[in-house]
């Protein structure tokens, strides 16, 4: 296993900036993926917590990793004039060779697995809520139907149902 290397730095990039929508747009940056500011890429925590919150579709984990990987290789590809866009592309240079470091690997990695085993967790227990409401109503809209039935029967003198 392979030392930890030292967490990559700014290089004059400004921090509490966000990679903007249009460069978003322009390199088909998935939701999700580096939505943090520049100074929070470096925290595996954050790249991780951010993609699986905010993502449409949760992958495995070495899946994570390769769509990480690809999407900061296109901001170290891009070419341009701007200085800001240079420092970004150095930037994301920077955090891509972090990243690849066998040891930081292994702990986003895992870092990915548990966030995506709780946030299925998540959706199995919001799905289980939905379907337990259905179910709830199903048998009241049939209790419902009963009592007008039996109204209408003329086995009961007065609706009296339930709030």
């Amino acid at each position: 296993m392979s030392a930890v290397p030292k967490k990559p730095c700014l290089k004059g990039l400004k921090g509490n900036d966000t990679l903007d929508i249009s460069l978003r747009e322009k390199y088909n940056v998935p939701k999700g993926m580096l939505i943090a500011k520049y100074k929070d890429w470096k925290d595996l925590n954050i790249l991780v917590d951010d993609y699986v919150s905010k993502s449409l579709t949760l992958v495995p984990a070495k899946d994570f990793f390769s769509l990480l990987t690809l999407n900061l290789s296109k901001i170290v590809e891009m070419k341009s004039d701007l200085r800001n866009l240079q420092l970004l592309s150095s930037c994301a240079q920077s955090i891509q060779s972090f990243i690849k470091n066998s040891s930081v690997k292994e702990e986003l990695l895992g870092i990915y697995q548990r966030a995506e085993l709780k946030r299925r967790a998540e959706i199995a227990g919001e799905e289980t809520g939905i379907l337990l409401s259905e179910r709830g109503a199903l048998i009241y809209q049939n209790e419902v139907r009963e009592e007008i039935r039996d109204f209408r029967v003329g086995t009961k003198r007065s609706l009296r149902l339930r709030s």
